[in-house]
């Protein structure tokens, strides 16, 4: 597979927004690996989100690969899992749907409760959910149109502004400029 140039992990997530801190996630200084723990609609541990910011998009076995996604099963069926089920509160008023954790983390730190569905926006059980939590439901789209099945989940929906292809690659002070103009 190659050497890998050393990064520091915790200086990595945070120059993405993301503050390891107070999102309970698990990170592997060692092996440069960060786990984000996903949840099902319940609140019960289902699955994780491994991510390796130094591993190739795509390679011969999954877990080497940049992300990998693992949740349990149902029969033969994945669980439907979340990321970001932790800022949600009976206070919510809306909710954003986006596809990765890391454009959920921009909403986060913009102070919005969001959540990255990673890959289960087709899921009919996670629609179910969401339409029994009587809040606006908001996606924010990809700019690649990799996220459009998040169309089919919301009451309203916007898509990335060029030149970025998602929240992630967006600074907080873009993204909240954005939330202002939707």
């Amino acid at each position: 597979m190659g050497t890998l140039e050393p990064l520091n992990l915790k200086e990595h997530l945070i120059s993405r927004g993301y503050n390891p801190e107070p999102f309970g996630s698990i990170l592997s200084e060692e092996e440069c690996i960060v786990y984000f723990l996903l949840w099902n609609l319940s609140g019960k541990l289902v699955g994780f989100q491994q991510y390796r910011p130094n591993a190739p998009k795509t390679g011969n076995h999954p877990k080497d690969c940049r992300y990998y996604t693992y949740t349990t099963k149902v029969g033969n069926h994945a669980t439907p899992a979340i990321w970001g089920l932790h800022t949600y509160s009976l206070e919510t008023k809306r909710i954003f749907i986006v596809e990765g954790v890391f454009d959920a983390v921009k909403l986060h730190n913009a102070g919005e409760c969001a959540f990255a569905l990673l890959g289960n926006a087709g899921s009919k059980s996670i629609k179910q959910w969401l339409s029994l939590l009587r809040v606006e439901i908001i996606s924010i789209l990809d700019s690649d149109e990799s996220s459009n099945g998040l169309k089919n989940l919301c009451h309203r929906w916007f898509v990335t502004p060029k030149p970025y292809k998602d929240l992630g690659e967006m600074n907080n002070s873009e993204v909240k400029k954005f939330l202002r103009e939707i």
